[in-house]
């Protein structure tokens, strides 16, 4: 099966050097899905995917790593991801339309637990 990113991901990083980042197009054959990437920071190669098949698609998105969580803002919905068990997206809460969030950015020194 043949896989790859097709557009920007929001990236961020953890207070032990990782890096991760979140599209809204990830595409398995011809399928896309919003997804949760691990990326190596000094090449920029992809080393795991998480495939959100339950998350709707979005078109504004943005992510932060702190207390041991992906906390990631999808258009009008907010989701958590433990990094132990990244590939089972929480839903958090939902916000109006029209007040999505963008760049969430958070310190490297964020908690990791």
């Amino acid at each position: 099966m043949h896989c790859r990113v097709a557009g920007l991901p929001e990236l961020t990083v953890t207070g032990d050097g990782q890096s991760w980042g979140v599209t809204p197009s990830y595409f398995i054959g011809t399928v896309a899905t919003p997804a949760l990437l691990q990326i190596d920071p000094k090449s920029g190669v992809m080393l795991k995917a998480y495939a959100y098949d339950s998350v709707p698609g979005f078109s504004s998105w943005a992510m932060k790593f702190w207390g041991g969580s992906f906390w990631i803002f999808a258009d009008s919905s907010g989701y958590r991801t433990r990094r132990e068990a990244p590939s089972k997206p929480e839903l958090m809460g939902r916000y109006p339309r029209g007040n999505g969030i963008v760049g969430a950015g958070v310190s490297t020194c964020a908690p990791l637990q």
